[in-house]
């Protein structure tokens, strides 16, 4: 794993946020407000807040929840979609810096869907370390980032006021790690300069 360059050990005391995209998968009784809610672990006015908030900082845009619309073919117009339960389905839209119109979270690029829900997890991040000392640790959800965006995820951690650890993938290895024979070591760039490895068995 990799890990800031942190003052002092996490302890007892401290919140450690868990970001991991092995339990990122949407339930069937579910809409996309739900689901964020459940894995951000925060109640729905608190997720409109974040999304509202504009602290994105890996992928840059606008948040925004909206009722979403199904096709009825057989009536030729559209209408509100619904969740199994019949309320109505709440899904996520986003809009790019560089674009004009917004698009639903379910049409981004599995790279795009990750760097949207780090980015939200951090948005947490910031306002729970105003109260303690608050550990993100994120595991497995930035494995499908470039080497490009793997670099600007730390670099984002840099000014941050809480403690980060981050898993390191197995794809991005090779541009982290120095392997010699008396051991294991972080390489020499700048994006990797305050930044500390440990290996757990």
């Amino acid at each position: 794993r990799l890990q800031g360059d942190w003052s002092s050990d996490v302890c007892s005391s401290d919140l450690i946020i868990y970001c991991s995209g092995n339990d990122f998968i949407m339930k069937d009784i579910e809409d996309e407000l739900d689901f964020f809610s459940r894995i951000l672990n925060i109640d729905k006015s608190a997720i409109h807040a974040l999304t509202e908030s504009k602290v994105q900082v890996i992928f840059p845009g606008l948040m925004k929840f909206e009722q979403d619309q199904d096709y009825d073919e057989e009536n030729d117009r559209s209408i509100e979609r619904r969740k199994k339960d019949g309320s109505p389905y709440y899904a996520l839209f986003f809009k790019k810096n560089d674009e004009n119109e917004y698009m639903p979270y379910s049409a981004l690029s599995s790279s795009e869907q990750s760097r949207l829900i780090i980015d939200l997890f951090i948005a947490k991040a910031r306002e729970v370390c105003k109260q303690r000392l608050t550990l993100l640790l994120i595991d497995h959800l930035h494995y499908v980032l470039d080497k490009s965006n793997f670099m600007n995820l730390l670099n984002a951690f840099l000014n941050e006021d809480f403690q980060v650890a981050i898993t390191l993938p197995p794809n991005r290895e090779s541009d982290v790690i120095d392997k010699r024979k008396d051991g294991i070591y972080i390489q020499n760039h700048d994006f990797l300069y305050s930044w500390s490895l440990a290996v757990i068995e």
